[in-house]
């Protein structure tokens, strides 16, 4: 049994895919799980928690990778799966809700994980070690 919001993602999913089959429809968490061990592995980062959902006041969103002490969110993101007109509008309304709730949310590419790699973890480096910002309740 799905929620709304699981619904609307598995939904927003198919329309990207243009799948007609909802037996079709994968579990992508893998690849976040993949990416999380990857990030220890080869450049000794702590590890993030993966899809983990957040909760700030009424809403509720699931974070690809979340270094909660940090503050800090990283969102694997596509333009298959980005730019559709649903998940345009989507990101930019939960980054706004997890930048009130005193969260930053930076977003990564596949390219940028397999081409820059050596870069992307010290940004990530960085971000991790830099003051976060003050938490709003």
């Amino acid at each position: 049994m799905l929620d709304f919001r699981q619904l609307e993602s598995a939904c927003n999913e198919a329309e990207v895919r243009r799948l007609t089959d909802p037996l079709s429809l994968h579990d992508w968490s893998n690849a976040t799980h993949t990416v999380a061990a990857a990030i220890r592995r080869d450049h000794g980062l702590p590890i993030p928690e993966v899809n983990a959902e957040i909760a700030p006041g009424d809403r509720t969103y699931f974070a690809d990778f979340l270094w909660l002490e940090s503050r800090l969110i990283a969102e694997l993101d596509s333009r298959t799966f980005h730019l559709t007109p649903r998940a345009f509008e989507a990101d930019r309304e939960r980054d706004r809700g997890l930048a009130v709730a005193g969260l930053r949310v930076i977003r990564l590419t596949w390219r940028q994980l397999h081409r820059e790699p050596q870069r992307l973890a010290a940004d990530l480096h960085a971000l991790l070690t830099a003051q976060p910002p003050n938490r709003r309740s």
